[in-house]
């Protein structure tokens, strides 16, 4: 496994540090401090490159029609404020809805597609946005194309590099019906990939025609690297996943639908069917939730599976990567991989003895939050008597995001969760790494001092183990074994 998650395992994590918070959740006053308004439904959760968050929220004045936000956090305060309102005038365009997609610069500023009434013409179209700045709408031509207008837009990104890239598409008249795809860079409108490239690797051409890429485009921070589904131009339409240009493979095969997976890969003739979620950063790897379908062309898709780089992690029916775990994985959906390659993933599963199906977050092959987990809805501290539900974190819209560690190894995992009360925004931290602990002995080992790691040792000088023999010299259980557990015992876990 090119993830060690048993090396973690073995220094008592990942593991959540603070009982789950809840940041922004329904009913709540609106975030955005408008008078009278609550919100009502919570769509989407976004992190920028330096540990800022964003949400997309609905809040309603009073028994009136709905209001949308976009909603930034403070990543040294938490506290959210609205960037975007619902009716807002940028110049000549009235903004009547948005996409859930949208993406944070780091500096606070925001990445959308919205929906927009264009005065004084009164045409209702897709616009995209940096901040109240317009890149581009459908009256408006693609720079450096000619005969090329924009259409509407996909899924979108906002690199470190400060250069927005994004899926569009395309017609040949203003407002007149999409022909075809581009995915395009920065406001220069530089093209990274045309509707009919060929695929590198496999010789197909993407289809000709609209909504061409996947809704979902994974883009690594430095801008480096991008990832999306492309329909590809065969006689029995197909879908292959693509990472800049080119399919990827997975143990050498190519992840297109109705693919035969060889045998090796733990698969016994089966075909690729959907991708369901994927992620990339900017080392190259890659992760990736999908499902496998038994016979070509089979409408039944089974055998869901994550993959990170070239190597199956799971299927459905494993047990999770914890020690005496009895947790059996049953799907996977959401992804979110970082920097250092750590990842999370939002899966359901059983346990026995009663088999019921609950939804949890997985986090580099261990549950670490999941239904029933108590939650601080009030933000004390102190868990309450409500708990996390987790309706499953399906991929459509941006419901799971994962940080970098930070010095001490801890990530933050933030998610649109549905808890006891109610759908909030909820945020958690989650140690990935612990120092050695000497005298964390009992098996498996949990981080955490007490009478079962001292009769563990007990246990290990008696029968001379050399997990007993803590002090010098070596090969000799003695009094200053003893003394030396006794030292690590009353020091503690770091």
């Amino acid at each position: 496994m090119a993830l060690a998650v048993g090396v973690l395992r073995a220094f008592g994590g990942p593991e959540l540090v603070d009982a789950p918070a809840a940041v922004i959740r329904v009913g709540d006053p609106s975030p955005g401090g408008f008078p009278s308004e609550a919100v009502t439904e919570i769509r989407a959760v976004e992190f920028n490159n330096v540990g800022g968050w964003g949400a997309l929220v609905v809040s309603r004045i009073a028994l009136s029609d709905a209001y949308r936000h976009e909603v930034y956090g403070s990543p040294s305060t938490d506290a959210p404020f609205a960037l975007l309102r619902r009716d807002a005038t940028i110049g000549a365009y009235t903004q009547t809805s948005f996409s859930p997609r949208f993406a944070l610069g780091d500096d606070g500023s925001v990445l959308y597609a919205a929906t927009a009434i264009h005065d004084p013409t009164g045409v209702e179209m897709d616009t995209l946005w940096r901040g109240a700045t317009l890149i581009g709408d459908e009256i408006v031509r693609v720079a450096g194309f000619q005969s090329t207008y924009y259409a509407s837009f996909q899924d979108l990104a906002l690199p470190a590099d400060d250069d927005p890239i994004y899926a569009t598409n395309v017609s040949t008249s203003p407002g007149g019906a999409p022909f075809n795809q581009m995915l395009l860079r920065d406001s220069g409108n530089e093209l990274v990939f045309f509707g009919t490239d060929p695929i590198v690797g496999i010789s197909e051409h993407a289809a000709i025609g609209p909504n061409i890429l996947g809704e979902r485009l994974s883009v690594t921070p430095s801008g480096g690297h991008w990832l999306t589904t492309v329909r590809l131009d065969s006689p029995a339409p197909r879908r292959a996943l693509v990472r800049d240009g080119a399919a990827v493979g997975v143990s050498g095969v190519h992840v297109i639908e109705d693919e035969p997976i060889p045998a090796p890969l733990g698969f016994d003739g089966e075909r690729w069917g959907q991708a369901v979620s994927y992620d990339l950063n900017d080392d190259g790897r890659l992760l990736l939730a999908a499902r496998t379908r038994t016979g070509q062309g089979a409408g039944l898709e089974t055998f869901p599976c994550l993959v990170l780089d070239d190597e199956i992690l799971f299927q459905s029916g494993d047990l999770t990567s914890t020690p005496g775990s009895q947790t059996i994985l049953t799907n996977f959906e959401a992804v979110e991989l970082n920097a250092q390659g750590d990842y999370a993933c939002a899966v359901s599963a059983v346990e026995p003895p009663n088999f019921l199906m609950f939804v949890g977050i997985l986090v580099n092959g261990e549950l670490v939050i999941r239904s029933g987990t108590p939650i601080d809805w009030d933000g004390d501290g102190v868990p309450e008597a409500g708990f996390i539900r987790l309706a499953p974190l399906a991929p459509a819209d941006a419901m799971l995001e994962l940080s970098d560690r930070d010095e001490d190894d801890v990530v933050r995992l933030m998610m649109v969760a549905d808890t006891s009360s109610g759908r909030a925004v909820v945020s958690a931290s989650i140690q990935l790494d612990h120092p050695p602990c000497p005298g964390d002995l009992a098996d498996p080992p949990d981080h955490v001092l007490d009478f079962s790691d001292v009769l563990a040792f007990l246990a290990y000088f008696d029968d001379h183990d050399p997990r007993a023999d803590l002090a010098p010299p070596e090969g000799v259980w003695d009094f200053s074994d003893i003394f030396a557990f006794m030292v690590a015992f009353a020091a503690g876990c770091p």
